[in-house]
């Protein structure tokens, strides 16, 4: 809603490596992209952020932070850029994508 709201025009993508690293969905909005992973676990390891790690350091394009949606209801950091989301928020993914959470 967000991004509708600001009129902004998002792009949507998924990566994969030739190592076989994987992001669910990359959101593409002006200069910046958004990676972030979905899984259905309320307990989110670091492992499972290791292909969002890895993609964030591929350009400068890229976000500072990556995220993955989950069914932990807390916000949690689960590496150093890379943090959870409760499903239910995902309304409030533009919010999070701008830095207004």
């Amino acid at each position: 809603k967000r991004f509708c709201h600001h009129a902004e025009t998002v792009a949507m993508y998924y990566w994969r490596s030739r190592e076989k690293l994987e992001v669910d969905l990359i959101l593409e909005t002006g200069l910046r992209l958004y990676p972030i992973e979905i899984k259905a676990t309320g307990t989110p390891t670091l492992s499972q952020s290791h292909s969002l790690t890895q993609l964030l350091t591929l350009s400068q394009k890229f976000s500072p932070h990556g995220l993955i949606v989950t069914t932990r209801l807390e916000p949690v950091a689960i590496a150093r850029n890379v943090r959870n989301l409760h499903w239910s928020c995902v309304e409030e993914l533009g919010d999070v994508v701008h830095g207004v959470n």
